[in-house]
Order: C-alpha cells, then sequence, then structure tokens
C-alpha cells in the first residue's frame, strides 16, 4: 500500500477508497490516505491585508483614492488578463481581482511594489517575520 496515490474525483472511487482502507485496517495494515488539492493554494487572508497596506501606503504618498493606487499597482505589478473575442477577433484586457491571485501571483505582486515602495522613498510598513 506504501507509496500508491488514491484519485477522489468520482463517486465510485471515493466509496472504493472506504472500502479498501477498511480491508487494509482488517488486515493490520496502515493505509497512508493523501488528499487531493489544488497545487498551487490560493493565497491567505493576511496576504491581501497586506496588499491593501501597501496600495495605501502609495495611495497616501502619491494622494489618490486607495481604488487608484489599487488599480495602478496591478497594471504595473499585478495580473492582466487578456482575451481574444472569437466573434470578431478584438483584444480586450482586464485586472485580476486580489480574490483570484494564487500565493506565488500574491507574492510576486507584493515583492515588486515593496520594491517599488523602497526604491522611491515612500515609508510603509514592512509585513511581519
Amino acid at each position: 500500500m506504501s507509496g500508491q496515490r488514491w484519485d477522489l474525483a468520482t463517486e465510485d472511487k471515493r466509496k472504493n477508497f472506504w472500502s479498501h482502507v477498511h480491508q487494509l485496517v482488517l488486515a493490520g495494515k496502515s493505509p497512508i490516505v493523501q488528499f487531493v488539492r489544488r497545487q498551487d493554494d490560493p493565497k491567505t487572508p493576511s496576504q491581501i491585508k497586506y496588499a491593501h497596506s501597501l496600495c495605501q501606503a502609495l495611495a497616501d504618498h502619491s494622494g489618490v483614492s486607495l481604488e487608484e493606487a489599487k488599480k495602478d499597482a496591478k497594471v504595473a505589478f499585478g495580473v492582466v488578463i487578456v482575451s481574444t473575442s472569437c466573434v470578431d477577433g478584438s483584444r480586450t484586457a482586464r485586472l485580476k481581482s486580489f480574490a483570484d491571485y494564487s500565493t506565488s501571483e500574491m507574492i510576486g505582486f507584493i515583492t515588486a511594489l515593496e520594491c517599488h515602495l523602497v526604491e522611491n522613498n515612500i515609508p510603509f510598513t514592512p509585513a511581519a517575520l
């Protein structure tokens, strides 16, 4: 049983999984359970709060609203989604919401924005390590 992975994607497989676990327990063996999850976990709420605090520092320094600073920071350092229309071939772009960022995308945004703030001597409160 060691080293085997269980794909729990279908209802039949989920039912069979517990049947196999029961058989292993009766045989005196310990099954190794591995849960299926997204490869790149979503960002944490603390990452989103910290990104907003960095955008607020940019807004305070620039004299603009938080929303405007956040939009400009996302354009410069964030994820832009470009789509091509299947009807007329036109291209459109939109900014990805922080809620849809992955952990790695959020880390990239935060790192780039921190560098920008430091390079431009904009005061901000760094995240606690």
